[in-house]
């Protein structure tokens, strides 16, 4: 049975009603079904899907939960990552199934480069201006600022901690990036979300941890033989715990009004701020 929890956006003033997955914690805690041990395939499942998260924050990744994890392949839903609170819908999503090697390493997704994946690697001549031309006329324009949500990556002048940049952008970070700007690889990050749902069982199932806390208890849950995994998704065991261990952060995904989105590009902390989405809540009346 799914629990609904309500969750309030002082941002967006709206509530948003999320939908816990109970049933993948039982799946997890089961002993064992076929005569395999399937909390081992649920927690490479939940391994896998965490390490997809942190390595590609410009895509959500998901527990397919009408595909249990087999032993030779895992099923996931793929998404853009969108603004919050909203989300694509079930049309953007598409399950991937990812084949496992008899090590059971997996085959890396095909993810299409988009507007966010440029933001994430960008170059050095482009990161030199904190505004892109189309961004500055976006956030002048005569749009209904008030009825769109934006999406936006934002990098920051220098390193932070997770308080320090929510005195200027006191919503919260959707997403931080705890590694730097390199235009041949996406930053490590991690994002606002359940713990259940990261098969992190660390804190109340009703409230999402932050960025910070979360990645910190996937860090914390990680071992010496986790880093193969990890490495199939470009990311280092020994890395993840020196920024688990810092908490600093290099740049955020920040999802807002255009209005706020103006506002944070002119913050003296921040470096660059490109506009990767626009979306408009299906309730607003234009």
């Amino acid at each position: 049975m799914a629990q609904a929890v309500v969750v309030s956006s002082k941002r967006f003033g709206v509530a948003i009603l999320l939908v816990v997955a109970i049933p993948l914690v039982a799946v997890a805690m089961a002993p064992l079904v076929h005569g395999r041990n399937e909390p081992a395939a649920a927690n490479r499942r939940f391994l896998l899907i965490n390490a997809l998260s942190a390595a590609h924050p410009d895509y959500l990744f998901t527990v397919d939960g009408a595909a249990p994890a087999t032993d030779d392949a895992v099923s996931v839903l793929v998404e853009p990552r969108p603004p919050l609170p909203l989300t694509h819908g079930p049309e953007a999503r598409r399950p991937v199934t990812l084949k496992l090697d008899e090590k059971g390493l997996p085959s890396p997704p095909e993810l299409v480069d988009w507007r966010m994946t440029r933001a994430l690697k960008m170059p050095d001549e482009d990161a030199r201006r904190r505004l892109l031309p189309e961004d500055e006329a976006l956030l002048k324009s005569e749009v209904p600022r008030r009825g769109v949500v934006a999406l936006a990556v934002v990098w920051l002048a220098a390193p932070q901690t997770e308080e320090s940049i929510q005195r200027f952008w006191p919503g919260g970070a959707d997403v931080l990036f705890f590694s730097p700007r390199r235009r041949d690889r996406k930053p490590v990050s991690w994002g606002v979300s359940f713990c259940m749902d990261r098969g992190l069982p660390t804190c109340a199932s009703d409230h999402p941890a932050s960025p910070v806390s979360g990645f910190r208890a996937w860090v914390s849950s990680l071992t010496a033989e986790d880093q193969p995994a990890l490495a199939a998704s470009g990311l280092n065991l020994t890395e993840l715990r020196g920024a688990a261990h810092s908490g600093l952060a290099y740049g955020f995904v920040a999802s807002g009004d255009l209005d706020e989105l103006r506002e944070l590009a002119a913050e003296k902390s921040v470096s660059t701020l490109r506009v990767v989405d626009l979306r408009i809540p299906p309730e607003h009346d234009l």
